[in-house]
């Protein structure tokens, strides 16, 4: 055991000041004696370790007596030392009895009396205060015999055990009786000399030094003492030893239950969790602390670790403890893994714009709407559509159209410390082919004659840039057939109606345009010459027309120039600039038989003198075979205006069909050539003519 404080276990008894040190007394040491508490059942065996918490004996800290009267009250205080704890329960002390006497001693009883106090001030009046628990009397039932010069040591198990709140500053006192026939009495004989003359006691090699305590000097009965009973003892006093045992109980086992962490799985967004656990019977608090291997994902703070801060997704480990004390041992570590999620986000708002391209388009874009951890939504062409599209451009945003059929596209987000990755999502595509249609579908003439031999239908395609091909409609068979290239030449059969069908195909970008049908009257030839001052403007109801550079001849007011003879219409050849320029009009009829003349008024309005183009030439045919010309050289005559020109065509008056034409070119020049034309008619050549249009 160690040394105590100044706070020892004493009890002194009063002395003769300035007492001179004797050489030590041995004493011998005697068998051990078993006291047992009067009036309670034996104690039973300790379910626990008995541990020496105060030791007298051995460490040469003393309790003394006194031959006054009552002779052996004696008392002090003393502190324990921690090796029972920091309440220790004391459970049993070993008084040891110092015998004196020269003669041996025989007793029928003899008693102890003890009495244990939790509060002890040298300077309170009385020095002890709160006793613990009730007197102790404890007997040795006889015949019990003391001999010579011994120390008895006797035990006292405690019925009930004595809990001391702490370690220091309690009280003690002691008293012993013996009974040799005449009942129990306090006797000296019992306390008799511990240092005898001039001889220190001693036992063994443990001496027993001189000390302060507290004698019962005013018969205080209930071992209480005052301060003034204070006294130092010398030779001639007598004395005792004390050991105390302290049950220390093998403390109960604790568990931790119920650990839990709110909410169970937390977000890393939630910038906290807590954690509960319920304790075991300790009463301590279940302190939680974080697994080091989790200290770059969470930390634990706030009331005793319970609160605790996400730093990143991933597996918080929390461990939970509990304190024990004297009675319950530490619960074991328990552990809790959280898993501290990321947020999910979603992909919103996919789209295509145009939601159905073609691929004309070219192109189309994607977009959408990402989740809140700020990454770009990124898109790609799944791997099935790699013929069909591609992704380019910002964040693959831009799909380039490589043909028809369905382009899957994918958009994916990244994560980040906070948002786990988006689930990819997918917008199939329906790229369809362009559509195209056929428009200005006509005949040339609108309304051909029979007997004209052929016209021309044209018309414009859609952008798939393939040719306009046309055919005749079955029902039409026996009026016309088609030939040339894509089938634009129509031969005339019969008169009727002739429906030609205009179809464009399609390819990987475009539709095939609709089917456009166009019926064509083909009509009887009529009498040359139909709508000869050309009022029905540039329609070609009666004349075909043609000009390299306005596409037909037949002019208004719109155009400038020197005007009609008459009426809102004429023909203008040339008048390109320094263009060459190329043009006709055209007509198919019949010239009844007999002497007929061809009458027209033509106007060479260009200088013949210094012509622009001394090449340029208008002619007259019929069948092919020019009946007139003019050239720079001839047209002098018809310089001036419009000039009345009359052809004789009486062999071609034979009641059948023919082609009257009228034409003109010129090159490339410094000016302009210009010849007009107006009033055109065949007339019987026995009709009388005034100067002017019939």
């Amino acid at each position: 055991m160690k040394n105590l404080l100044s706070l020892s276990l004493l009890l002194l008894a009063a002395s003769s000041a300035g007492a001179t040190e004797v050489p030590q007394h041995h004493m011998a040491m005697s068998e051990g004696l078993t006291a047992t508490v009067v009036g309670a059942r034996p104690a039973p065996s300790p379910q626990a370790t008995e541990t020496l918490v105060f030791d007298s004996f051995t460490n040469a800290t003393n309790l003394t007596t006194t031959t006054g009267s009552p002779r052996t009250f004696m008392g002090t205080g003393f502190n324990v030392d921690g090796a029972g704890g920091s309440n220790p329960v004391i459970s049993k002390l070993t008084v040891y009895l110092a015998y004196t006497g020269t003669v041996a001693q025989t007793y029928n009883t003899i008693r102890v009396r003890l009495q244990l106090w939790d509060g002890w001030s040298s300077t309170a009046n009385p020095v002890f205060s709160s006793p613990l628990g009730a007197e102790v009397d404890a007997d040795m039932t006889g015949p019990v015999t003391l001999n010579p010069n011994t120390f008895s040591p006797i035990t006292v198990t405690l019925a009930t055990p004595v809990t001391l709140t702490g370690l220091t500053s309690h009280g003690i006192a002691v008293n012993f009786q013996g009974d040799t026939g005449a009942g129990l009495a306090s006797a000296d004989i019992l306390t008799s000399l511990l240092r005898y003359g001039t001889v220190a006691v001693a036992v063994g090699s443990n001496a027993l030094t001189a000390s302060y305590g507290y004698r019962n000097v005013a018969n205080e009965t209930n071992f209480n003492f005052a301060p003034s009973d204070s006294r130092s003892f010398g030779q001639q006093n007598e004395a005792m030893a004390l050991q105390m045992f302290a049950t220390t109980a093998s403390p109960t086992a604790q568990t931790i239950t119920n650990f839990s962490a709110t909410p169970a799985n937390p977000l890393v967004t939630d910038g906290t969790f807590a954690v509960s656990a319920t304790g075991g019977a300790s009463g301590n608090p279940v302190i939680f602390s974080v697994d080091a291997g989790s200290a770059a994902v969470c930390s634990a703070g706030g009331t005793n670790g319970s609160t605790i801060t996400i730093l990143a997704s991933g597996t918080c480990t929390v461990l939970a403890d509990q304190a024990g004390n004297a009675t319950f041992s530490a619960a074991p570590q328990v552990s809790l893994p959280v898993t501290i999620s990321k947020v999910s986000q979603t992909i919103t708002n996919f789209t295509a714009t145009p939601a159905s391209p073609l691929v004309s388009d070219g192109t189309f874009t994607a977009s959408a709407t990402g989740g809140a951890s700020g990454n770009p939504v990124v898109f790609s062409v799944d791997a099935g559509s790699a013929a069909v599209c591609s992704a380019g451009g910002t964040n693959g945003s831009t799909i380039t159209i490589l043909t028809s059929g369905t382009c899957t596209v994918l958009a994916d987000q990244a994560g980040n410390a906070t948002y786990s990755a988006a689930p990819q999502a997918s917008l199939p595509v329906t790229i369809g082919n362009g559509s195209q249609t056929i428009t200005n579908f006509a005949a040339t003439p609108a309304n051909p004659v029979f007997g004209q031999g052929t016209f021309t239908v044209s018309a414009t395609g859609g952008n798939s840039g393939n040719p306009v091909v046309f055919t005749i409609d079955p029902s039409s068979a026996a009026v016309c057939s088609a030939g040339g290239t894509n089938g634009e030449t129509i031969s005339i059969l019969a008169v009727g109606t002739c429906t030609v069908l205009a179809n464009q195909a399609g390819n990987a970008s475009y539709s095939a345009a609709p089917q456009v049908m166009l019926p064509v009257g083909i009509i009887a030839p009529g009498a040359l010459v139909q709508d000869g001052s050309f009022e029905a403007g540039a329609v070609p109801t009666y004349w075909m027309q043609s000009s390299s550079n306005f596409g037909t001849p037949i002019c208004d007011a719109s155009c400038g120039g020197v005007g009609p003879r008459t009426g809102a219409f004429w023909v203008w050849f040339g008048g390109a600039g320094t263009s060459a320029e190329a043009g006709s009009v055209e007509q198919f009829g019949t010239i009844a038989a007999g002497p007929h003349a061809l009458n027209f008024y033509v106007w060479w309005s260009s200088s013949v003198a210094t012509p622009p183009d001394p090449a340029a030439v208008f002619n007259v045919k019929v069948d092919g075979t020019t009946i007139f010309s003019l050239s720079p050289a001839t047209a002098t005559a018809y310089n001036g205006g419009y000039t009345l020109t009359s052809v004789d065509i009486s062999a071609y008056a034979d009641g059948g069909n023919h082609v009257l034409r009228f034409e003109m070119s010129n090159a490339a020049s410094t000016g302009s050539t210009n010849v007009n034309l107006d009033d055109i008619s065949i007339v019987p050549t026995d009709r009388i003519f005034a100067n002017d249009f019939e």
